[in-house]
């Protein structure tokens, strides 16, 4: 900046402010900066792939796990907490009780 305001002033000229307007990089420079926004924006989507990725392998493991735990209640069990859960009224439309079996011979 100082070489810019000094040559004008051996010719009496007075340079308070500069703007460059239209000025261009070589196709390598912008080849480069259109290089770096491409890998960011790779960068960036396999980011969110591995994140994907990882959300699905978590829940298919949890799935898993909940089918194993379910697999492995009894029928008893089941009954069991079916019994926890009953507010002690009776279904209106049937006159069978439920969670009760009885054996009919």
């Amino acid at each position: 900046m100082v070489e810019l305001k000094d040559r004008p002033e051996k010719h009496n000229v007075a340079v308070d402010d500069l703007n460059i307007v239209n000025f261009y990089f070589s196709k390598d420079f912008n080849s480069a900066i259109e290089q770096n926004q491409v890998a960011q924006q790779n960068l960036e989507k396999a980011k969110i792939e591995a994140e994907t990725a990882k959300t699905q392998a978590d829940g298919q493991a949890k799935a898993q796990q909940i089918l194993r735990q379910a697999s492995s209640l009894s029928n008893e069990y089941l009954q069991f907490l079916a019994v926890q859960k009953w507010d002690g009224k009776l279904p209106s439309a049937t006159n069978e009780v439920p969670f009760i079996n009885i054996p009919t011979r």
